[in-house]
């Protein structure tokens, strides 16, 4: 496998990409999810909890709800700091066709005719 130099090193290029390739599958943040993964699987295993792996797979609801909570956070805090402005409106070529009459009539001439 790509830059790595033992066995072992190879394996664990293996599980990670495994992990990261799961998640990208499920349409799950790849980010949320590792971290999720890191934060919650040596809590788990401190409190000596064996039954949580259904928990940390990318469907599961736990990490559903973990990921939705992260995203409203992150809304929160920036909010439409980073979010496109809105674009202007431009005008309709029948709406502009009003305009272009009452134009014509401020100057005193109409379409298609000479003064």
């Amino acid at each position: 496998m790509l830059f790595a130099d033992t066995i072992d090193g190879v394996k664990v290029n293996a599980i990670m990409y495994s992990i990261v390739e799961t998640a990208k599958e499920n349409g799950v943040n790849v980010r949320y999810y590792l971290q999720y993964l890191f934060d919650q699987i040596p809590l788990r295993r401190a409190r000596g909890d064996t039954g949580f792996m259904a928990d940390m797979m990318p469907w599961s609801d736990a990490y559903k709800e973990y990921e939705a909570k992260k995203l409203r956070k992150q809304q929160s805090m920036f909010g439409r700091l980073f979010m496109a402005p809105d674009r202007p409106r431009t005008p309709r070529k029948r709406d502009m066709a009003g305009n272009e009459a009452d134009r014509q009539k401020a100057v005193g001439t109409t379409i298609g005719k000479r003064a």
